[in-house]
């Protein structure tokens, strides 16, 4: 097993749970007690640590006895994932697609399309869904995937999907705008994709992946 210091051994025990706030205190409050009470019979640190195992093991037993009594852990900012979701797109439905918004955006599609390909990109819902699909996955991951292993693929799946699709519309922006405008293709796609969400969405898909192969 690794060295570890006994604060650098609780810490690690601390980072692995995945119990509320409440069984996390109560937990490291048994372990801490547990601790000195070994030490009080004669056991030095390093033999403590190596009966008790690694911090991994220790924590997925308290894991794995919480989950069975109160089910597996979900992270109350799930919520917080959930409200950007569904608020992310009425806003923009608000600020970006209203009708005077879009007559503007078609005024200035008279004068520089490339503007107006791009402020539709980055505030139209091209631009918008990746962030609302990224954070409805997030919301997932947090709570009802936690359920079971399958349900991953549910994120992984609409976050593939919307990215692919949101790259591919981004492209082909890029191409409306470099027929009008100064720059080559890609200097418009990399603009067009670093200005909505389709790299927070990729995030999110690669951290899915992570989940899904991890033990």
């Amino acid at each position: 097993m690794k060295q570890y210091t006994v604060k650098q051994y609780m810490n690690a025990i601390e980072s692995a749970l995945r119990v509320d706030w409440k069984t996390r205190v109560r937990i490291m409050n048994d372990l801490a007690s547990d601790f000195q009470s070994r030490r009080d019979a004669g056991q030095t640190d390093a033999q403590i640590m190596a009966e008790l195992g690694t911090p991994k093991a220790v924590a997925a037993e308290f894991n794995a006895a919480f989950a069975e009594e109160h089910g597996p852990y979900q992270s109350p900012l799930r919520w917080v994932w959930l409200a950007l979701a569904v608020l992310l797109p009425l806003v923009a439905n608000w600020t970006g697609l209203q009708p005077a918004e879009a007559s503007s955006i078609g005024i200035i599609g008279g004068a520089d399309g490339p503007t107006a390909i791009f402020v539709t990109g980055r505030f139209g819902w091209s631009g918008v869904l990746p962030w609302a699909v990224g954070f409805l996955a997030l919301f997932l991951l947090a709570g009802w995937c936690r359920k079971a292993r399958g349900r991953l693929w549910l994120p992984l799946l609409l976050c593939a999907a919307v990215s692919i699709g949101s790259a591919v519309s981004q492209l082909n922006a890029a191409h409306a705008m470099a027929m009008t405008g100064a720059l080559p293709v890609w200097m418009y796609f990399i603009a067009n994709v670093l200005s909505n969400g389709t790299v927070f969405c990729l995030g999110v898909l690669f951290y899915t992946v992570f989940c899904l192969r991890r033990p």
